[in-house]
């Protein structure tokens, strides 16, 4: 079972092959940001809260994933390496190079 450090290098790394960005996210007067912004090729936009296998979303987080998903933001809750691998596998397939 990885940590989710670990986790997000590898989102990072994986998200830079294909020739995206992925940037730390922190907004010091909001707190329950998503961890990751990824900055796709053609950029679009996924917001992605990253967690260990078996991490929970605290209510912030919840709220602030619902105020995104109301303004039709790409919001994912990717836990574990199972759901980071289905993830990356998504973003290789659409973005292929």
């Amino acid at each position: 079972m990885k940590r989710e450090a670990a986790l997000e290098r590898k989102l990072v790394r994986e998200i830079e092959k294909i020739g995206g960005l992925c940037w730390k996210f922190t907004s010091p007067n909001t707190p329950g940001v998503p961890d990751r912004v990824c900055i796709m090729p053609d950029g679009a936009v996924v917001f992605v809260e990253m967690k260990a296998e078996f991490g929970r979303l605290s209510n912030i987080q919840k709220y602030r994933r619902e105020q995104l998903k109301t303004r039709n933001a790409d919001i994912r809750i990717v836990k574990g390496e199972t759901a980071l691998v289905e993830f990356i596998a998504e973003v290789q397939k659409r973005y292929a190079v």
